[in-house]
């Protein structure tokens, strides 16, 4: 399956990778980045085993990995990622 990352997404991303480099090295920013990648390809994988939030878009699935929730959904064969948000933040002011 195919992974589309929104803008927004993209954003998370860059972001996260630029607070990681910033506070821990370019170590720790490479490993947690790959780390990402590695959760995006196990929901690819099995994303039935993802519990479902429609309260914050239609067939929102969510998953968590370390202080991060990826906030994705599936339409056809393509798995669509809306958002990589820390834990702490309200999730429905930032979709």
């Amino acid at each position: 399956m195919t992974a589309h990352l929104s803008d927004s997404a993209v954003f998370d991303h860059q972001s996260i990778s630029a607070y990681t480099l910033g506070n821990w090295g370019e170590h720790q920013e490479e490993k947690y980045l790959t780390e990402i990648w590695d959760k995006l390809n196990e929901i690819s994988e099995t994303p039935e085993k993802f519990r479902f939030r429609n309260d914050l878009f239609p067939s929102c699935q969510i998953a968590s990995f370390g202080e991060h929730l990826i906030l994705f959904r599936i339409e056809e064969s393509r798995l669509e990622v809306a958002r990589v948000l820390h834990c702490e933040m309200d999730l429905k002011r930032h979709i």
